[in-house]
């Protein structure tokens, strides 16, 4: 969940500078899914009249983050009741804009819409999912190659931003991270879902229920899911629901899960009823970042865990108390 919404897009000098030869960014966060670039030459400041290359509006906010291939940058915006992808050129021309979805939905002053999950490309073809529930998959030209509707399927969404979640794109599939549930709904209800569909056609490769005891609104969450791979390990990471868990991308499978993050049986400390996770963990090889939410502590683990790891004291490296943003 991202909550600066911009109408504009644009494009620092260090797209067209010759130090900054620009790499692919497929995805939210990047091509190593932790925001971290490798480009030398880009201007540490930009603003109004420096060292920006162009600038356009768009047709709407939107929540998400843009992704490049080659020459080619993708975002979406709002539009009305609309829900746009669009593939801008490089140098600032529109090539093509199609509707993925409708019925935007604006929460708290337009602090969220529905064109907030950052969408994917492998450089043959975009992926786009609105927080409504719809996707679809597009050519580079931007032809039409799959769209569904996941509400009859996976649904309906009760989450309070809607789904903001970004895409993955793994093996060939395309990793959905659905947490939500009503607030009123007790703790083994409503149960969130991970969803891999078959990046080709959409159909459903694998479904993995999400099993959580959180209850209120900490049945929401609005990070990210990410693959970490060192080369050795590679795992799915979801983060939502009082857990951070680790899975087996390739069918689902439950490697391991974090909790105490929001402990319900602490003498100590009162369970948090709306400490629903929006910042999402990171990582680097060896070690996973895990943050909670509004001034909630930040947590590094190591990543080789089974089953249960919560009060796995050989696997955690540090703790911060007070140090987690509430976005």
């Amino acid at each position: 969940m991202r909550l600066a919404l911009l109408a504009t897009i644009a494009l620092t000098l260090s797209a067209i500078s010759p130090a900054a030869n620009a790499a692919n960014w497929p995805n939210w966060r990047g091509p190593t899914q932790n925001g971290v670039s490798t480009e030398k030459g880009i201007p540490a400041e930009f603003g109004p009249g420096k060292n920006v290359a162009w600038q356009v509006k768009l047709p709407g906010p939107g929540g998400a983050s843009p992704v490049v291939w080659g020459d080619q940058v993708y975002v979406t915006s709002v539009d009305g009741q609309k829900l746009l992808l669009q593939a801008w050129s490089t140098g600032g021309k529109l090539r093509w804009q199609q509707q993925v979805g409708s019925g935007n939905k604006v929460v708290r002053r337009d602090e969220g819409n529905s064109a907030s999950p950052s969408p994917v490309t492998d450089g043959k073809h975009v992926w786009a999912m609105m927080a409504n529930g719809e996707i679809a998959c597009y050519t580079a030209a931007g032809k039409l190659a799959w769209k569904r509707d996941l509400r009859p399927v996976y649904g309906p969404f009760k989450i309070a931003f809607g789904l903001t979640a970004s895409l993955i794109l793994e093996d060939g599939k395309i990793i959905l991270q659905l947490i939500h549930g009503s607030r009123q709904a007790k703790p083994e209800e409503d149960q969130g879902l991970l969803v891999a569909l078959e990046a080709a056609t959409g159909k459903e490769a694998w479904k993995q229920v999400r099993k959580s005891d959180a209850y209120d609104e900490n049945k929401h969450s609005y990070t990210s899911p990410f693959i970490y791979n060192d080369g050795k390990t590679k795992l799915l990471i979801s983060h939502g629901a009082d857990y951070t868990i680790a899975y087996n991308p390739a069918d689902g499978s439950e490697v391991w899960r974090k909790g105490g993050l929001n402990p319900q049986n602490d003498p100590k400390k009162k369970y948090h009823r709306t400490l629903r996770f929006v910042a999402s963990p990171t990582a680097v090889p060896g070690l996973i970042v895990i943050p909670t939410a509004k001034n909630g502590p930040v947590v590094a683990i190591r990543p080789n865990g089974k089953g249960d790891i919560s009060n796995a004291k050989s696997l955690h490296v540090w703790t911060r108390p007070n140090n987690t943003p509430d976005v």
